[in-house]
């Protein structure tokens, strides 16, 4: 076994490959394949090739992350998912200084902020959704104004409130409750 040759060819996969599936593929199988041979061939491994095998585990744990993260950076569609698939992205980043796979990562960063503004969109357009399903909520048992027309909610440039259903004829208005507007807006 060429103990030497198979350190230089990680050496090489480590700062050359950007391939995560790969990479990780060729760490495992040579690592393996080093540690096998290790007690037998001691005296071929130098003091940094052993501190260079040890930092492997340090290299495979995040690429074994982005690999599992990949498939759910598709799924990202709210703030909340970005927030937090953002977070990963950029620990794992931080944890493959020295590796050509690092670029892969600040690629998937770079794809996920180009999405922003449409996560942004699909997220206030869920919000929408959900804010007007409690609106239909809360209109269920309206208020009524002094000529006993039911109200609506209605929202203003000071947020929401009620406002008679028969506007522009009745021009009657109250505000929501706090408790209203925290089951409005949670």
């Amino acid at each position: 076994m060429d103990v030497r040759k198979i350190i230089d060819e990680l050496k090489v996969s480590v700062e050359h490959n950007t391939e995560e599936e790969e990479l990780l593929h060729v760490i495992t199988a040579r690592l393996t394949a080093l540690r096998q041979s290790f007690l037998s061939h001691r005296s071929l491994f130098t003091p940094s090739d052993i501190e260079f095998l040890k930092s492997l585990p340090a290299i495979s744990d995040p690429l074994r992350l982005f690999i599992e993260l990949k498939e759910e950076l598709i799924d990202v569609d709210t703030l909340e998912d970005y927030t937090a698939m953002m977070g990963r992205l950029v620990e794992i980043k931080g944890r493959l200084p020295s590796c050509a796979v690092r670029k892969r990562v600040m690629k998937e960063i770079r794809e996920l902020n180009e999405r922003l503004p449409t996560i942004r969109a699909q997220d206030d357009a869920m919000r929408q959704v959900r804010v007007n399903a409690r609106i239909v909520d809360l209109e269920q048992n309206p208020p009524h104004c002094r000529r006993n027309h039911a109200m609506v909610i209605r929202e203003g440039q000071h947020g929401y409130f009620w406002g008679c259903s028969r506007y522009p004829f009745c021009g009657e208005v109250a505000q929501l409750t706090a408790e209203k507007i925290g089951r409005l807006l949670s």
